[in-house]
């Protein structure tokens, strides 16, 4: 959730945000477009398997930087700009990598990760080294998007300005087709930009 003043904020500072959509086809594509888009599978999987029925977007680079577990530069894909001011803040999401712990002490990202879980009244998740020891021990441990479900990770809209901050946000539920517009696209996808 955002509150009224920090969905003034987002919109001013970043008015557009950009998912990237993994082997569409202009089937897909127009789907998306006349529906809107919405999650219906994760590339993670195990620690990292993300929050259901919520979708991912960020800053240019950093959705140009996020890759499929296994890609190999060869997987097509498409770009969807998103317009912020079209989405309903209540719906507005922090992406829970932005609250990750570490197994070591001291560095940076260490650092400002346990800071907003501290200053954010959340606890800490499992790291995944944690999680993947106590999987191997038949110890259950929610994975990072279990862990954000279960401790209301975006209830306190501090937690989703933090994450602004970074880059980085989720929406839960169904970005409407007004808000999108596919503005690049890679191997495969020629004809994905006459849809747009």
């Amino acid at each position: 959730m955002l509150d009224s003043d920090g969905y003034a904020e987002l919109v001013a500072r970043k008015p557009f945000l950009y998912h990237r959509v993994w082997n569409p086809d202009d089937t897909v594509l127009e789907s998306i477009l006349s529906n809107g888009l919405e999650r219906v599978r994760t590339n993670y999987s195990g620690y990292w398997a993300s929050r259901p029925a919520h979708v991912y977007m960020g800053t240019r680079g950093h959705a140009l930087s996020v890759k499929p577990r296994y890609d190999d530069d060869s997987t097509p894909w498409a770009l969807l700009r998103i317009d912020v001011s079209i989405l309903d803040r209540r719906k507005i999401d922090p992406d829970e990598d932005h609250f990750l712990t570490h197994n070591w002490v001291g560095g940076e990202i260490t650092r400002r990760q346990e800071t907003a879980c501290r200053r954010g009244h959340v606890p800490f998740p499992p790291s995944q080294w944690v999680w993947e020891w106590a999987r191997f021990l038949s110890i259950p441990l929610p994975t990072l998007g279990e862990w954000a479900e279960q401790v209301g990770l975006g209830e306190n809209p501090e937690h989703t300005r933090w994450s602004i901050v970074n880059g980085r946000l989720s929406y839960h539920g169904v970005i409407p087709p007004t808000a999108l517009r596919i503005v690049e696209t890679a191997k495969g996808c020629a004809d994905a930009l006459e849809l747009a």
